[in-house]
């Protein structure tokens, strides 16, 4: 007993054994069921054109793929679909390099997709804006929560209470707060051995301070000139904003960090013999063009004599 689409049924009895009988009941089985689900598959069709869309006419910039239905139009005049633009916002949401989203450096902004967004990817983008914006920030002092909480703090008694795990956190030492807000002058503030241990390795190195986020940075090639992730440019030399930078490098670094490598002695010594080479090449040409004019002018001397002479 075979069931169709719209409640049909087919009963059949094995045949006789043979060829003819065993291939007809399955050719008359696949006709029923083509004739059964042909309007099914129509009408998913027809649905599934509704709902998506019709053609823009644009593609988007990040996949290639042409836009159906909604798009975003960004400020430089680049398309993007909702999904594509969905995932940027998300990725710049992680990654502070990617923050502002952007697109041929121009700044996307969140009412233009906003109306296309959930309510919690709107609530997280604009609470990594608020964070991403603080250059000196206080997290969480737990290892385990490390939420964003506000911005530093160089005055006594500012404690910030996490809404996430409760902990108390100083604003000033970024430490744990143990006492109550009515008692926060009691708490001393003392540097946590871990970050004593960062500072003391940045220093041996020779690491550098961003002035305005004061995160280390470690320059591994390059010049002086340093763009932190805060987006504050700085000389890697002196530690001080880009500009305002009287050390003598000038943005230059040093010629004691410049060694050559062994690639680069290899590339010197290669065009070294290129030299050689194309110095040869020309004396020679130049000595053959000697000896060919000599060639020719002896041959010019012969012909010009008479072959005898009359008495």
């Amino acid at each position: 007993m075979v069931g169709g689409l719209f409640g049909s049924k087919l009963s059949f009895k094995p045949g006789p054994t043979n060829t003819s009988t065993s291939t007809a009941v399955p050719r008359t089985l696949l006709v029923i069921w083509y004739v059964q689900l042909e309007p099914f598959y129509i009408c998913s069709s027809l649905l599934r054109g509704f709902a998506v869309g019709s053609p823009t006419g644009h593609n988007c910039v990040i996949c290639q793929e042409p836009i159906y239905g909604k798009e975003i139009r960004a400020p430089c005049g680049h398309y993007y679909d909702i999904a594509c633009v969905t995932k940027l916002f998300q990725c710049a949401a992680r990654d502070e390099t990617l923050f502002p989203p952007r697109c041929c450096r121009q700044n996307i902004p969140i009412t233009q997709v906003q109306p296309h967004f959930s309510r919690e990817l709107v609530t997280i983008f604009q609470q990594k804006r608020v964070e991403f914006s603080t250059l000196k920030r206080v997290y969480c002092s737990s290892p385990t929560c490390s939420r964003f909480l506000g911005p530093h703090s160089d005055g006594i008694g500012k404690v910030y209470t996490c809404p996430g795990c409760a902990r108390q956190t100083c604003a000033k030492c970024r430490g744990k707060h143990s006492f109550s807000w009515m008692l926060a002058w009691m708490h001393a503030c003392r540097p946590d051995a871990n970050t004593s241990r960062v500072l003391e390795v940045g220093r041996t190195a020779g690491w550098a301070h961003c002035p305005g986020c004061s995160h280390m940075i470690e320059r591994r090639q390059g010049c002086n000139h340093m763009t932190c992730r805060c987006h504050t440019e700085f000389c890697y030399h002196c530690g001080v904003r880009w500009k305002a930078c009287t050390c003598t490098q000038g943005g230059v670094p040093s010629r004691s960090s410049i060694t050559p490598t062994p690639t680069r002695i290899c590339r010197i010594r290669g065009r070294l013999r290129l030299l050689v080479c194309l110095i040869l090449a020309f004396v020679l040409v130049f000595l053959a063009s000697d000896y060919v004019l000599v060639v020719l002018l002896s041959l010019h001397t012969s012909l010009s004599r008479p072959a005898f002479k009359l008495h």
